[in-house]
């Protein structure tokens, strides 16, 4: 059991199923867990690892996640509630490519980050199940219509409606499809 002080305040862990890494993860931390749920939509990254650093002067440890690209690039993330007030921390693991994400990013995407707490759910759900049939109806109505509601996927005949959502997540994680996913929440009766 961990004992913490009381000036450092309580933190929330999150464990979760990450379909890009194709693992159970936790992070501590709301804007930790944002950034990561948030870039398991972004096609650019083809992974993540989250991990803890220490800061040198204060010995502080902070949540982080080393974010790899698919380009080869990677960064190191550290998550924080706001910017730091010195731009001059550093940390005993990481010299180099460490950017700041925090909560003040998520502002106004409440939508995206509800859409992709929905969207993930489903992936994972239907990890190891088939939806070969599914990415060849999404596929179908693309090269055929060239747009599709996710309503109007689901409404096709023998379609299971979660595993047509897990593949809908699936291509827009990858980037094969695109949607607006900011401007509303996606709610089982406006699919």
């Amino acid at each position: 059991m961990a004992i913490r002080s009381k000036q450092r305040g309580l933190t929330i862990a999150f464990v979760f199923y990450s379909p890009k890494n194709k693992k159970k993860m936790t992070v501590n931390g709301i804007p930790a867990y944002c950034h990561l749920l948030l870039s398991e939509g972004n096609p650019l990254i083809s992974a993540f690892r989250p991990l803890t650093i220490n800061e040198i002067d204060s010995n502080r440890v902070r949540q982080a996640a080393d974010v790899f690209y698919k380009n080869g690039e990677t960064e190191t993330w550290v998550f924080s509630w706001g910017e730091p007030k010195s731009g001059a921390i550093r940390f005993l693991e990481k010299s180099s490519n460490v950017r700041w994400r925090c909560a003040q990013e998520l502002e106004g995407k409440n939508a995206l980050i509800n859409n992709w707490i929905r969207l993930t759910a489903f992936m994972s759900a239907a990890r190891g199940l088939c939806t070969t049939q599914e990415r060849a109806l999404i596929r179908y109505q693309m090269d055929h219509h060239g747009c599709a509601t996710i309503g109007s996927l689901i409404d096709l005949p023998g379609v299971d409606c979660g595993l047509m959502l897990s593949e809908v997540a699936a291509e827009l994680a990858s980037g094969a499809i695109s949607c607006d996913l900011e401007s509303r929440e996606l709610k089982n009766q406006q699919y």
